[in-house]
């Protein structure tokens, strides 16, 4: 945690943290993470669901998640209020001493074209663009279709 007197770093504590994360990146037009995949984070890496506060405010969130040996942060926001203060930047860094406290090394992020500068800082180089694609397909049938059971679990996970 880095704290001082107006400022610190903390891990989501109560549904409200979650609340505002979600509100954050409902704000960014970001429409895959919903509170539902957010909870999921936290259910998975609580310790890696950081918010930063300013003077008893959430003002910014930041998500590092541990996958066995490799680890991904993402959903860094900081509220549009409190931009170009460094925020962004201390939490990265705070996500990254997370994951190398857990002995991860290789770590990921998914990141917004306006922040690589930041990224390549903190020593991210960049591997590829991705592309996200959004919408709706309505629901189809096919004869070779079949509906999945628990007993076809172990093929899918081979694949």
């Amino acid at each position: 945690m880095i704290n001082n007197h107006s400022t610190k770093i903390r891990n989501f504590e109560t549904r409200a943290d979650l609340e505002f994360a979600a509100s954050l990146t409902k704000i960014e037009g970001w429409h895959s993470e919903t509170q539902v995949e957010l909870q999921s984070f936290f259910d998975h890496d609580p310790q890696g669901c950081l918010i930063y506060e300013l003077y008893g405010m959430a003002a910014g969130i930041c998500i590092a998640t541990s996958y066995q040996n490799s680890g991904f942060i993402g959903e860094l926001i900081v509220d549009r209020r409190h931009r170009n203060q460094g925020i962004g930047y201390t939490l990265m860094e705070a996500a990254v001493h997370y994951l190398k406290s857990r002995n991860i090394y290789s770590i990921y992020l998914d990141g917004v074209q306006k922040a690589i500068q930041m990224y390549e800082k903190l020593g991210f180089a960049p591997i590829c663009r991705s592309l996200r694609l959004f919408g709706q397909i309505p629901p189809g049938t096919h004869p070779e279709m079949v509906k999945m059971s628990a007993e076809d679990l172990p093929t899918i996970f081979a694949f």
